[in-house]
């Protein structure tokens, strides 16, 4: 039942991890253009993150193929049968993407928080020194 509740919140986590990338990508736009900033290459090192975190999960290797006994039998079997594989190599490395993920969830948080705060922007607006 508990397998239950972690596939179900995988799907929650697929839902909030799309519009993540959103975000990261709206990051990249500034004034109708391309923008490179330290809050967007740090969104996008997150988000890369959290995808390697979802997408190594057990829960999503049994969603995308693992409750397949032959892949030629069933409909996009050869593409469910590449998924599987390539969840199957990262799969090992899901602790270290949960370990890396909530470290990079807190740098990505503190600094849009101190940026909004307006700290940075009152040293480098004014001439009048920090």
């Amino acid at each position: 039942m508990l397998n239950n509740f972690h596939r179900y919140f995988l799907y929650l986590a697929l839902i909030v991890l799309a519009w993540l990338w959103w975000d990261t990508i709206s990051a990249f736009r500034y004034q109708h253009g391309f923008y490179l900033g330290v809050g967007s290459v740090l969104m996008l090192a997150n988000v890369v993150l959290l995808s390697g975190y979802t997408f190594s999960c057990h829960a999503l290797r049994h969603f995308v193929g693992g409750s397949v006994d032959c892949f030629s039998c069933v409909r996009g079997g050869r593409a469910r049968h590449g998924l599987l594989g390539f969840v199957s190599r990262i799969n090992p490395y899901h602790g270290s993407f949960a370990w890396f993920s909530l470290v990079s969830v807190c740098v990505v948080d503190i600094y849009i928080r101190v940026v909004s705060s307006g700290v940075f922007g009152s040293c480098f607006g004014a001439h009048t020194g920090c």
